[in-house]
């Protein structure tokens, strides 16, 4: 058996962590990407509106052309065609970007896209009050106008689903029309000037629908995954010791042994046998024999916290371990702390101490096929019957036989 350590009792913690590159499959492996509620919702705007980062651009390109603007007003044009074009590209980047982002630096994202979008918003408002008040652009009005007002009803639309953006940037695009228009107090531009008032309070109450709508699905989504996540951990916890049980075992040493496969790094195995068990329960009854049950749970737990290490309960009086990147020396070195914990706990029936030791079988090896992880386990097996037929209360170590296939 093939062993990559040469310290005789190394402690849990002098056992090397594992590499990056576990690291990396077992998030791949296990996990799926979750969102806090302020990342979803952000993330959910961004891709609401994506379609109109170069809307405003392509928007003040064409009124510029039909109006006749470009020729009789370059620098303006071209200025603002400027403005539209930049601030368009940095949404392009947030939002290419924005994922990453919204895990790493979530209040600057935030802070980020509300105020890219509330610049073009508000440039856009800006540009038409200007329509309205300069002489020389007063052929811009009625096409800025109905841009102006298009813009609010699709803002309040996709950021339906915001409670600050859904409201803000409507008022954003209309708010300086409104004044533009009230500086010149005619009795049209008054009467224009109530016209959008009264369409942005519309697009604002009618947005309410879809927020409510959103959030109530948002959170029967986030209750339906809570419920889940609670199902999923009482499917693979042990009900009476409350640690990791056999299906969860099974499916995670499957796929650690295959990721050992492709790392060629070691992976241990032990398993533990309370000693005596069937006279605990006989001679104390079955309750103590569950406390018993648990409080062994407990000190092994104790023993076995290293990320990607796993206890569980294998059945009745047994539990199983699985240390990843472990060598012999090293398991061996864990089953002996094992035993130690176990010695220094005494459970007490009334007043009568009743000892609790186990036997405990320990096997390792650097695995090379993939499907071959429950010869390791066998091995482990084979090794707790040699130590209960050495007497119990100690632990044994897997010998390869010499006719025995040294390949796993």
């Amino acid at each position: 058996m093939q062993q990559t350590d040469s310290h005789s009792a190394p402690s849990l913690s002098e056992r090397s962590a594992p590499q990056s590159a576990a690291k990396q499959d077992a998030a791949h492996q296990y996990s799926v990407p979750q969102y806090s509620i302020q990342q979803r919702v952000l993330l959910d705007c961004a891709n609401r509106v994506k379609s109109g980062i170069f809307v405003y651009i392509c928007l003040w390109l064409a009124i510029g052309v039909a109006s006749g603007l470009a020729n009789d007003r370059p620098a303006f044009w071209l200025g603002n065609v400027g403005i539209f074009a930049i601030t368009a590209l940095l949404r392009l980047w947030l939002q290419l970007n924005l994922e990453k982002w919204v895990v790493q630096r979530l209040q600057l994202a935030k802070n980020f896209f509300t105020a890219l979008l509330l610049l073009n918003i508000l440039h856009w408002g800006v540009l038409t009050s200007l329509c309205v008040l300069l002489p020389g652009l007063q052929e811009l009005r009625i096409p800025m106008l109905l841009a102006a007002c298009g813009i609010a009803a699709s803002v309040a639309s996709v950021l339906a689903i915001h409670p600050l953006l859904r409201v803000v940037s409507p008022i954003a695009v209309v708010a300086p029309v409104v004044i533009g228009l009230l500086v010149q107090p005619t009795s049209a531009n008054a009467l224009v000037a109530v016209l959008c008032s009264i369409l942005v309070v519309y697009f604002i109450s009618a947005s309410r629908v879809m927020y409510n709508d959103y959030w109530s699905a948002l959170n029967n989504s986030i209750l339906l995954q809570q419920r889940a996540q609670q199902l999923e951990e009482l499917s693979n916890t042990d009900a009476l010791t409350k640690i990791r049980n056999r299906l969860y075992f099974d499916v995670n040493f499957a796929s650690e042994w295959k990721r050992a496969c492709r790392h060629r790094w070691p992976i241990a195995i032990l398993v533990i046998d309370l000693d005596h068990f069937k006279h605990i329960n006989d001679n104390h009854g079955h309750i103590f024999g569950d406390l018993c049950l648990q409080t062994v749970a407990r000190l092994l737990q104790a023993e076995v916290q290293r990320s990607g290490d796993i206890l569980a309960r294998y059945g009745g009086e047994e539990f199983i371990i699985m240390l990843t990147q472990t060598a012999l020396p090293s398991a061996a070195a864990v089953a002996e702390r094992l035993l130690k914990a176990l010695s220094e706990y005494t459970l007490y029936d009334g007043e009568h101490s009743v000892p609790v030791t186990a036997s405990i079988g320990v096997a390792s090896a650097i695995p090379t096929l993939p499907d071959q992880g429950y010869r390791l386990i066998n091995r482990a097996d084979q090794a707790l019957y040699q130590a209960k037929e050495r007497g119990r209360n100690q632990y044994a170590v897997y010998e390869q036989p010499a006719t025995a296939r040294a390949d796993l």
